[in-house]
């Protein structure tokens, strides 16, 4: 009996994508820069998003341009969104939301945990924490973010990438996308050619962020002494910052 091969949609779009994000980085010479064309941002969604999603060609990116010029020499701030089928949010409610006519009282019991589930009932909170998306039309009710992600690289370490922060959602863990996320982006900075990827953990799962990397006590001393003033506030106060060399 001849089987015939299907090919996995989601691997054939992302590898389709890696090659286009590639093109563009031999083309142009592209490297320790953040300064992506939006239209070749989607090489952030990893293949597992792709894979989980009721449609990839639904998945998409939206580049959002806030750069501190300041402590920055580049940056990058995206969420991935999924187009659903049926609304996230109650459209009355979001409409409301979107439209500021509901009271903000709700707000007082938001908590500053990053994955703060608070929100106006028939909101999705992800829709409720990411208030300016939606006034300015960015979002509509349809859309479901599952991840928010910033990484930029510090002014005077050209060949350090941070990830200043990374959102996603709980019904989206314990299913291989985390990991996914971030083996695609250290692909994605050992292509633009950078040296290391840092962060300062401060996830209540620390664990999983650990794991990627080595703590700065623990590295080499003198990738420590060129790195550790970067981070000298952080460890003093004894947040985790991990470093991995890319």
């Amino acid at each position: 009996m001849n089987e015939q091969f299907h090919p996995n949609p989601a691997e054939i779009i992302y590898s389709e994508r890696w090659n286009t994000f590639r093109q563009h980085t031999e083309r142009t010479g592209s490297i320790r820069t953040l300064e992506i064309p939006d239209s070749l941002t989607n090489i952030f969604i990893p293949q597992r998003i792709l894979e989980l999603s009721d449609n990839p060609e639904n998945v998409y990116t939206l580049p959002i341009k806030n750069v501190s010029e300041t402590i920055s020499e580049s940056a990058i701030n995206l969420y991935i969104i999924e187009k659903k089928k049926t609304p996230v949010s109650d459209p009355a409610i979001f409409n409301d939301f979107k439209n500021m006519r509901i009271d903000p009282e709700w707000k007082k019991e938001r908590k500053s945990f990053y994955l703060d589930t608070t929100a106006p009932n028939g909101l999705d909170f992800r829709h409720a924490s990411n208030e300016r998306l939606i006034t300015s039309g960015l979002i509509d009710e349809f859309d479901k973010i599952l991840i928010e992600y910033h990484a930029d690289i510090p002014r005077g370490y050209p060949d350090i990438i941070q990830t200043i922060q990374y959102i996603d959602r709980p019904d989206m863990h314990n299913q291989g996308i985390g990991k996914s996320f971030f083996d695609n982006v250290e692909k994605i900075w050992r292509e633009l050619g950078f040296s290391y990827h840092t962060a300062v953990i401060w996830s209540p799962n620390p664990s999983f962020f650990s794991k990627r990397g080595t703590e700065i006590h623990e590295v080499d001393p003198e990738i420590k002494d060129r790195i550790f003033p970067l981070y000298q506030g952080y460890i003093e106060q004894g947040s985790p910052v991990i470093i991995t060399e890319l």
